[in-house]
């Protein structure tokens, strides 16, 4: 004997198949999300934070005149040529690194050997290349901007467990994948 199913059965059988044939791709899903919220929400933070991020960054610097002509792309670029000080460093790795053109690679080195924070010096077999070394006032420079950089980021995740920031730092890398795919498809 075949059991009739009730109404309430029968609806559960037709929403589930509704549900199944309704499946959202992740943009739908994503968009969505989005929609519960006034567009320019992430980006609003973000703003936020580089804001002050900025305020604290130019009071760390207020008694080194030296250290404030430095921009943020100057100071980072410091630090990657200390973490890669074991191989010897060209411009075209600055190029390479900070995804940025010729030009502006020239005139962030030319600053920096202005102020005196790194050395660029002929190779010997070729004098068109110019190998880039950091002065001590380079390191210094750098060690004191990882002590604020530390600082900033343990003020900026207090309160907030391990795991959730790794988790932070996971989102904000897909993020960051994603508007690269964005911006590979604009100019494509």
């Amino acid at each position: 004997m075949v059991r009739k199913k009730t109404v309430a059965e029968s609806k559960t059988v037709a929403e589930r198949k509704t549900a199944k044939e309704k499946k959202t791709t992740p943009e739908e899903k994503t968009t969505n999300i989005t929609e519960k919220f006034k567009p320019g929400f992430v980006l609003g933070k973000f703003r936020k934070i580089n804001i002050i991020v900025k305020k604290i960054w130019s009071n760390t610097w207020k008694d080194s005149t030296i250290d404030q002509e430095l921009t943020p792309v100057q100071g980072a670029t410091i630090g990657f040529l200390i973490d890669n000080s074991d191989r010897d460093l060209f411009q075209k790795d600055v190029e390479k690194e900070f995804n940025i053109t010729g030009a502006t690679a020239t005139n962030i080195l030319k600053c920096l050997e202005k102020c005196n924070m790194i050395r660029r010096e002929s190779v010997e077999n070729d004098g068109r290349l110019k190998k880039i070394t950091v002065t001590e006032l380079g390191k210094h420079h750098d060690e004191n901007a990882l002590r604020a950089l530390k600082k900033i980021e343990n003020n900026m995740f207090n309160g907030m467990s391990e795991e959730e920031i790794i988790l932070f730092n996971n989102l904000l890398e897909k993020c960051v994948s994603n508007l690269e795919i964005l911006s590979q498809n604009e100019i494509n």
